[in-house]
């Protein structure tokens, strides 16, 4: 988090709220320290970075496992993962360790070739797709660290005339309203976003009833959702 974030949230501590619910994609060190030496009531959501603060995190990386398990039961072994910039953020290096247990897990393809890194934008997400249908063995199924990295995989795939899920399957993160409104409708991994802002605001409000309390880290489970953009691996 860049120094003038972090003394925006140090100033509203100082008298302006009660507590506070810090999301930051990023490195929170520089003011969770300074909270928890005031003893000022704050939680992390989506980010379980610091021992020193309260969190509340999905889980992601069973998320993906989950996700690559559904596909590694209908037969796919070549299985490519889209991981954005997982170096950049809490979620994207989770999600992207899934990945890796599935490897061993489900005994698919360990080919270095199938995960692509990058900006995670959806203009590189579509790069990154035209990259991997040109190996000499392309994937059968792709899964998405995102669902905006899922749906530019599905428009470059439809712009080549690719049968999705008859020739390769796709699997998103997130469940965005969008995956709905898309044609197939897109298989994802729901993010439980409103029962981890519930628990959050819970955490929150006994922590500022009880300063003294413990440190809590709370995980809430992910959820696949099977739609119809997933099928068996081409025959």
């Amino acid at each position: 988090m860049s120094s003038g974030r972090s003394s925006y949230v140090s100033r509203l501590s100082i008298g302006l709220v009660d507590g506070l619910i810090v999301v930051a994609a990023q490195s929170v060190d520089r003011y969770s320290k300074d909270l928890s030496s005031r003893k000022f009531p704050f939680v992390l959501l989506d980010h379980a970075g610091s021992k020193l603060a309260n969190s509340v995190v999905a889980t992601d990386a069973q998320g993906t496992l989950d996700a690559v398990g559904h596909l590694a039961g209908r037969g796919h072994r070549r299985i490519a993962y889209l991981a954005g910039n997982p170096a950049a953020t809490r979620i994207g290096n989770d999600r992207l360790d899934g990945f890796r247990q599935a490897i061993g897990t489900f005994a698919i393809d360990d080919d270095q070739a199938l995960i692509r890194a990058g900006d995670g934008s959806p203009r590189w997400g579509r790069e990154a797709v035209i990259e991997l249908l040109d190996l000499p063995r392309p994937p059968t199924a792709i899964v998405a660290g995102s669902d905006h990295l899922a749906l530019a995989t599905l428009a470059e795939l439809a712009e080549r005339g690719i049968d999705v899920p008859g020739r390769l399957s796709v699997v998103g993160f997130d469940d965005l309203p969008e995956a709905t409104l898309v044609t197939p409708q897109l298989t994802t991994v729901r993010q439980p976003r409103d029962e981890m802002g519930r628990r959050a605001v819970a955490l929150l409000l006994d922590q500022i009833d009880q300063v003294e309390r413990p440190v809590a880290h709370l995980e809430v489970p992910t959820e696949l959702v099977v739609r119809q953009s997933t099928g068996p691996v081409p025959g």
